[in-house]
């Protein structure tokens, strides 16, 4: 067996037990962060930063990608909502 098929066999493995994810490239998240601003929706809650991501990619959004996209929108004057806190009780 040749190296190359060997390193491919091993690699489909882990993939197989460990899929990889792939993590927004930093034009994506810039794009993301565009978009939901666009709308001037204010405030932006983290679940339209997921659906976002998720429309972009096709793929269920990280919870470091989302962070990332709320960083930035923070960071342009954005208020952005963790919404998967729950309130205080009152």
């Amino acid at each position: 067996m040749r190296r190359g098929d060997l390193v491919a066999r091993m690699l489909a493995f882990v993939r197989a037990g460990f899929p990889l994810r792939r993590r927004l490239s930093d034009d994506e998240t810039v794009a993301v962060a565009f978009e939901l601003a666009r709308h001037g929706a204010k405030p932006i809650d983290e679940t339209d930063i997921r659906v976002a991501i998720n429309e972009l990619t096709d793929e269920m959004p990280s919870p470091a990608d989302t962070d990332r996209v709320r960083r930035r929108l923070e960071a342009a004057g954005w208020q952005v909502i963790d919404d998967r806190r729950t309130p205080p009780a009152k």
